[in-house]
């Protein structure tokens, strides 16, 4: 499952299995795909493409 968060005038997706923050919804549903299916473990080309929200 993927989230929604707006900071600014920008949109960003997470991944709710593991938390990390994405600006294209298709790889935040990839991420959470894979955390379903592979528990415990990232894909690096995957993770590769998440972003760091910096916190206001």
């Amino acid at each position: 499952m993927v989230s929604e968060l707006k900071k600014g005038k920008r949109l960003y997706y997470q991944c709710d299995q593991c938390n990390l923050y994405y600006r294209d919804k298709t790889w935040a549903e990839q991420c959470s795909a894979w955390c379903l299916q592979h528990p415990g473990s990232c894909n690096s080309d995957i993770v590769k493409h998440s972003v760091k929200i910096e916190e206001a």
